[in-house]
């Protein structure tokens, strides 16, 4: 079906097909994820160019504080090894069902589950089960030995019992971490790590979210749905629906003569991102795309620095408008002689000029360097760089959360985080595509789930990158999809600033 806006550029191509990461609850029928089915139904620019949504299920923090439900979602991510989650299987249908010399077929099939579901297995409350019993076996260490040498005050201290775990299944030898990181099976590790998160939980439920979409996405998942989607986003985002200031406010409402903003910045991104693999021209500032943003953000000063820097010195060309730029490095800040990430660090702490906060906990950073690009709420991956990625994951936990020494617990290293690290290292620095201009916003007056501490920060970062990339002033709320009642809430914020 072609567009009818006589105007757009791309009125006969294709339909786009979102994939939205979404937690869906029977409990609120005006929840986000309607939200977002109204966004691509109700304005004309939007359905002429895009399917109905698809949704990809979130991951709840609490659920991950389950053993078994974080094994389940560890699974569907594609975390988990074959060999191990078949031992997981077999132990769980023994201790719940009946012989664990089944067949691991015919183990599912009696526990009426999929090959990576197991919530629905009924846990008495008190009921302990093992699911590692066929994965390693954890055994006490005797060291009466070891305190013989000691005097009796010594030896009436009270210690935790040492143990020994050992493997019953093979290890990968490209396992990474630690002697005894890489001696046990990954989700025992896995387990033992994330167990400890605490306030990390939700950052890496949002990690597993995000590796689900990007399995549905490329199509490794085993469900029945046809997966041809086209990008992911998360659902805290808004589109464009016009960059035209002649149009009717706010966001052009029902004006079908409006540029088919969101489509037409999408179609161009891809489009000048495909002809960079044959473009040699482009070799010098960007390489073949394996991670193409169609949303990003940043800090006050980092937009600054990248718009009036890093953009100019580093951009690829321009197709039908659209400029496309390779993810900043270390090596970028450097040209400029802005700290890196250690070296920032360090001076913060020196002078104390580097990022101050309120007494909400609200930081506000006064100079560039750090990160300079975060969020991942509209985004696509290509295929190889997800195995890359999913290669490197299931041999590696540290990638998913650290530890310092002086560290009580875990911390999980969110997914903006991991996915550029790991796409660049593998193929390459300039394997990330941003572009000057994006298609979705992330809209702040829906409140965070994981950062409320930076909406302010969200929302001026919105509004800054949208004046440095279109040279004009005017106020980007009026140009973004809003329902009436985020529209009233913006409209209180631009009173309250004049």
């Amino acid at each position: 079906m072609f567009c009818p806006n006589p105007n757009c550029r791309h009125r006969s191509k294709r339909k786009l097909r979102p994939l939205v990461i979404s937690i869906i609850s029977d409990d609120e029928p005006s929840s986000r994820h309607e939200r977002i089915k109204q966004m691509f139904s109700s304005h004309p620019s939007l359905a002429a160019h895009f399917e109905p949504p698809v949704f990809s299920p979130g991951v709840p923090s609490r659920d991950i504080r389950n053993r078994l439900r974080l094994l389940q979602y560890s699974r569907r991510a594609g975390l988990i090894p074959d060999v191990e989650w078949a031992g997981i299987i077999r132990a769980l249908y023994e201790q719940t069902a009946g012989d664990a010399d089944e067949e691991l077929s015919h183990c599912m099939d009696q526990l009426d589950i999929n090959p990576d579901v197991i919530s629905s297995i009924e846990q008495n409350q008190h009921e302990i089960i093992d699911p590692f019993k066929h994965l390693a076996v954890t055994v006490e260490i005797d060291d009466s030995e070891s305190n013989n040498g000691q005097s009796n005050s010594a030896t009436k201290k009270k210690k935790w019992p040492q143990t020994k775990t050992t493997s019953l299944v093979p290890i990968s030898p490209h396992r990474k971490g630690s002697a005894e990181d890489i001696s046990v099976p990954y989700s025992v590790e896995l387990w033992q790590k994330a167990k400890s998160l605490s306030r990390d939980r939700s950052v890496f439920g949002c990690t597993l979210a995000h590796l689900i979409a990007m399995k549905k996405l490329i199509g490794d998942d085993e469900s029945n749905e046809e997966n041809d989607f086209d990008f992911i986003l998360e659902d805290n985002v808004r589109a464009f629906v016009d960059d035209d200031i002649d149009n009717t406010s706010p966001a052009c409402g029902n004006n079908l003569l409006a540029s088919c903003e969101c489509a037409s910045r999408i179609w161009d991104i891809i489009e000048s991102s495909n002809k960079i693999g044959t473009d040699d021209s482009a070799s010098n500032t960007l390489s073949t795309c394996h991670l193409r943003y169609f949303g990003w953000l940043g800090s006050l000063p980092n937009l600054t620095w990248l718009y009036n820097k890093h953009i100019p010195r580093k951009s690829h060309g321009e197709h039908d408008g659209m400029v496309l730029f390779p993810f900043p490095t270390n090596d970028d800040f450097e040209l400029d002689s802005i700290p890196t990430d250690k070296e920032s660090v360090k001076l913060q702490k020196k002078t104390g000029t580097k990022s101050v906060q309120d007494k909400d906990n609200t930081p506000h950073f006064t100079s560039p360097g750090g990160t300079a690009v975060f969020g991942t709420f509209a985004y696509t991956i290509s295929k190889s760089a997800y195995h890359s990625l999913i290669d490197n994951l299931q041999n590696d936990v540290g990638a998913l959360m650290w530890k310092s020494k002086k560290m009580r617990a875990y911390h999980a290293k969110p997914i903006d985080k991991i996915l550029p690290r790991l796409i660049r290292s593998v193929y390459g620095e300039t394997s990330v595509h941003l572009p000057q201009k994006v298609a979705f916003v992330r809209c702040p007056m829906l409140g965070s789930l994981l950062h409320p501490q930076w909406e302010e920060g969200f929302c001026q970062s919105t509004e800054l990158q949208y004046q440095l990339s279109t040279g004009n002033n005017d106020y980007v709320w009026d140009y973004v999809w809003m329902t009436d009642e985020e529209r009233q809430r913006v409209a209180h914020r631009k009173k309250s600033e004049v």
